[in-house]
């Protein structure tokens, strides 16, 4: 009697459910109260929708400054493709799936048709396979963090803590999705601030061309921006000057304890996407 080997990889690989790819080919930042409550989540289970930081942008929108536009641009250019890469045995129910967040190497206009061939950038962030629960093509992931590339006048990383993903998915697509977490103090600090510091003076040195505030375009974005947060009136929006302002200081402050010491120490945050399927290649 002949017994066939079997190697213990292609046992463990017959073991794996289907795994199914996607590319985001929309990120939303909240413009409105509604988008702002529709894409977060409670997260401190006070049973309040958390989403403070999509409030600051959807307060900022207000004002005419376009969150969303390099997002947009940089998608749709290829230069930042974020991957999922779902694993499931079913759409209909399970409770043994699992959903990775990983991103592209930039490829030349992707075409979001289906059949994009995208490769994994292994210098690139990513998360841990979350286990996930499906009901009736509704996808909810555990919590981890979860890397969230946004332009924002320059590529920017936001490493979600407590980070849960919720779609609706097919074969083909992730749609009415939301990625929800909180965001700590520390980049809060050390990374968005400074980058929308760059953003702003972006927008004030456009519409303002000196010398002086007086040089401001009347109703521009940056003549707005330049009463908010330029305190010296030298038409550069620093990070300090931000940090300093009390609009500023409450719009972004902290409403998570995320170390349950009885003190705020995170912002809560919550984004839209939707995805189309794509080959993703390791």
């Amino acid at each position: 009697m002949v017994v066939a080997a079997t190697m213990p990889g292609a046992t463990l690989s017959a073991r794996l459910p289907p795994q199914h790819g996607y590319v985001t080919s929309v990120i939303q930042i909240p413009t409105s109260p509604q988008q702002v409550n529709a894409f977060g989540r409670d997260i401190n289970g006070d049973g309040r929708v958390d989403n403070a930081l999509g409030q600051f942008f959807a307060a900022l929108e207000a004002q005419n400054l376009d969150f969303e536009g390099d997002t947009t641009t940089a998608i749709d250019g290829g230069q930042l493709l974020m991957l999922h890469a779902l694993r499931t045995p079913s759409f209909k129910k399970t409770k043994k799936a699992t959903w990775q967040v990983l991103y592209a190497k930039p490829t030349a206009a992707p075409k979001f048709d289906g059949n994009d061939k995208l490769t994994v950038d292994g210098s690139a962030p990513s998360s841990i396979r979350l286990r996930a629960t499906i009901l009736r093509n509704r996808v909810r992931t555990a919590a981890g963090t979860i890397p969230v590339e946004l332009d924002l006048g320059g590529i920017l990383v936001l490493h979600l803590q407590k980070g849960v993903i919720f779609a609706t998915c097919s074969q083909t697509t992730c749609s009415n999705g939301r990625i929800t977490g909180v965001v700590t103090k520390g980049d809060l600090d050390n990374l968005l601030i400074p980058q929308l510091a760059v953003l702003f003076s972006a927008a004030v040195a456009h519409d303002c061309p000196g010398p002086g505030p007086e040089s401001c375009t009347n109703g521009s974005t940056g003549q707005t921006l330049q009463e908010l947060f330029d305190a010296n009136d030298d038409l550069v929006i620093t990070s300090a000057e931000l940090s300093q302002n009390s609009f500023f200081e409450a719009l972004l402050a902290p409403d998570i304890d995320l170390n349950h010491d009885g003190k705020p120490d995170a912002i809560s945050v919550g984004f839209g996407f939707d995805t189309v399927r794509a080959k993703i290649v390791r």
